[in-house]
């Protein structure tokens, strides 16, 4: 999907986005299960932060600094309002470049579906350059053909949620 029209769907949905997942109970569970990987006043990168809600606010309440990026200015203004500590930053993750920052965690929770694979490769690739050795990489996301965006706020129970830790020096290797 062409960054204006991802950029539009988003901006479009902000409210109803916020009300469809800001207190999704799975996705709340695995950001706990993250933030149990992690030292106390993590920095965090939350790529795709939407409203901010439950990621920022669960991963802030803990005490962690928190760098968001999104594509929508509507996604951001909402996030901040949820969260107004941390870093903001409307950007597209596909040329987002952090400014000689290395974070301890890289977020991406359901901002992926809308890219072609070769993308979310590039994307893992970068996001794991960003990371220590010990870091860790959260991603929650879906298949293409499990998303419907004309049906936001449908329990969306086939989303799959990864953590790992990604030594840098081993990515792409077998």
């Amino acid at each position: 999907m062409a960054q204006a029209s991802s950029q539009d769907l988003f901006s479009s949905i902000g409210e109803q986005y916020e009300a469809a997942f800001g207190h999704d109970q799975g996705l709340l569970k695995f950001i706990v299960k993250v933030l149990e990987h992690l030292n106390p006043k993590s920095h965090i990168l939350d790529v795709g932060c939407c409203t901010g809600k439950p990621v920022a606010t669960t991963a802030a309440g803990a005490g962690h600094k928190i760098t968001r990026i999104d594509l929508s200015e509507v996604m951001v203004k909402l996030a901040w309002k949820a969260v107004p500590a941390g870093t903001f930053e409307i950007a597209d993750m596909l040329t987002y470049q952090p400014k000689d920052i290395k974070f301890d965690v890289v977020l991406n929770m359901f901002s992926l579906f809308l890219l072609r694979r070769d993308d979310v490769e590039l994307m893992a690739t970068r996001w794991n350059s960003w990371l220590p050795l010990d870091g860790v990489l959260a991603i929650g996301t879906g298949a293409a053909e499990d998303v419907h965006p004309e049906k936001l706020g449908t329990n969306m129970t086939k989303m799959a949620l990864v953590l790992a830790r990604c030594p840098s020096n081993s990515w792409g290797r077998p």
